[in-house]
C-alpha cells in the first residue's frame, strides 16, 4: 500500500516586503536631515557678561574680531577668544541653540606678565618712598634740632653780655669777685656748650641735606618697571574685522613711547 508524499504550502517571498520598507525609511531619513538643517539655519542670541566689561574684546571662530555684549550667530558651537588689557586670553567652545536667548558669564583673570609688573611696580615705589622720605625726614628733624641749639646759644651768648655789663656797673668788691670768679666761668662754660651743640647740629643737617638732594635724584633716575602685554601681542594677530563694505584684515602693533 502506497502514500501519497506529503505535500507543504509555497514559502512567500521577502523580497516585496524589503522593497516596500525601503522608501519609507528613506523618507524618514530625508526629513530628519531636512528637520536638522532648517534648525541650523534658525539663529540664536548669546548675551555676554564679561569682567572687565568695558574693554573687552574677542574674536570668533577664527576670523572675526568683535567688540560687543551681544551676538546673534547660526545654531551651532563656535568658538570664541576673549581678552582685555592686563587680563589673559580665554579660548572656550560657545554652543548658539536655534531661537534661543542664553547668557554667559566671564570673569577674565590677569595675566602673569602683569603680576610680575605689579610686583615691580610696587618695589619700585617703595624703594622711592625709602629714598626720599626717609632723608627728608630726618633732615627736617635735625633741622629743628638745629634751630633749638641756635636759641640755646644766642641766650647763652647774651647771658654773658650781661655778665659783662653787670660786671663795669658794680661797686661792690664782693659782688665783683663772685661775679668774676663763680658767675661768669659757669656762664662762658654754657656759651661754649651751647656753640658746640650749635655747630654739631648744624654739620649734620647740611650733611643730610646733601644726602637727601642725592638720594632725590638718584631716585628720579630710578629705572621705571614697563609693562609688555604678551597677551595682547598674541590676540592682535591678524583678524578679519566686519565693516559695512565686507570687512578689512587688521594687525596689531605696539610701540614703547616711554621717555627712558
Amino acid at each position: 500500500m502506497k502514500f501519497p508524499a506529503p505535500t507543504y504550502p509555497a514559502r512567500k517571498s521577502l523580497q516585496p516586503v524589503a522593497c516596500g520598507l525601503r522608501p519609507f525609511a528613506f523618507i524618514l531619513v530625508f526629513t530628519h536631515l531636512l528637520i536638522s538643517s532648517a534648525s541650523a539655519q534658525i539663529p540664536g542670541t548669546l548675551r555676554l557678561f564679561i569682567d572687565p566689561g568695558h574693554e573687552f574684546s574677542f574674536v570668533l571662530d577664527d576670523k572675526y574680531r568683535m567688540q560687543q555684549r551681544e551676538v546673534t550667530l547660526p545654531a551651532g558651537q563656535h568658538r570664541f577668544q576673549f581678552w582685555a588689557p592686563t587680563r589673559r586670553i580665554v579660548d572656550t567652545t560657545l554652543t548658539v541653540l536655534p531661537d534661543i536667548t542664553r547668557d554667559f558669564t566671564l570673569r577674565l583673570p590677569y595675566s602673569d606678565e602683569y603680576k610680575v609688573y605689579q610686583e615691580q611696580l610696587l618695589r619700585y615705589r617703595n624703594n622711592r618712598k625709602l629714598n626720599r622720605l626717609l632723608p627728608m625726614a630726618a633732615t627736617g628733624v635735625s633741622a629743628i634740632v638745629s634751630v633749638s641749639m641756635f636759641v640755646k646759644y644766642k641766650n647763652a651768648h647774651e647771658q654773658l653780655a650781661d655778665d659783662v655789663t653787670q660786671y663795669n656797673t658794680l661797686t661792690s668788691p664782693g659782688a665783683i669777685s663772685r661775679l668774676k670768679n663763680e658767675t661768669m666761668p659757669a656762664h662762658q662754660a654754657d656759651f661754649d656748650k651751647a656753640e658746640r651743640n650749635f655747630i654739631i647740629s648744624t654739620s649734620i643737617t647740611g650733611g643730610l641735606a646733601v644726602l637727601t638732594t642725592y638720594l632725590y635724584v638718584k631716585s628720579a633716575r630710578m629705572k621705571v618697571p614697563l609693562f609688555e602685554d604678551k597677551e595682547r601681542l598674541k590676540f592682535e594677530g591678524l583678524a578679519w574685522v566686519p565693516g559695512e563694505r565686507g570687512g578689512t584684515w587688521a594687525g596689531g602693533f605696539t610701540f614703547n613711547l616711554v621717555k627712558r
